[in-house]
């Protein structure tokens, strides 16, 4: 499907999710009332919460600053790579355990 008529149909049923909470009626009956699939609006609904709830955590992450790095480092050919989600970064493996921490925690993994 092309990106455009993939933007139409999104547009179309966000179209359709803010009135259906608009409205106060239930989902099945919206979309009966709609003739449109319950099924499809069930997957577009929860497919918007989470495009939502994503942007969402986007606005209130809090960007670490790590362009003046306090503690100085030797630079080192050898580094470690850091993935998660569509997220890689590239770090030395010199730097300081209490400047990884923050970074790791900002990308969402959990140390002990």
């Amino acid at each position: 499907m092309s990106t455009s008529k993939h933007q139409h149909k999104r547009e179309t049923w966000l179209s359709h999710i803010k009135a259906w909470k608009r409205s106060g009626k239930s989902q099945k009956r919206y979309c009966e009332e709609n003739n449109i699939s319950l099924v499809q609006f069930g997957y577009w609904r929860k497919k918007t919460l989470i495009s939502n709830k994503a942007a969402e955590t986007v606005s209130k992450t809090k960007l670490l600053d790590i362009t003046n790095v306090p503690t100085p480092f030797k630079p080192s050919t050898s580094s470690i790579i850091i993935k998660n989600a569509d997220i890689e970064i590239k770090v030395p493996s010199t730097l300081p355990l209490n400047q990884l921490l923050p970074i790791l925690k900002l990308l969402g993994f959990s140390y002990v």
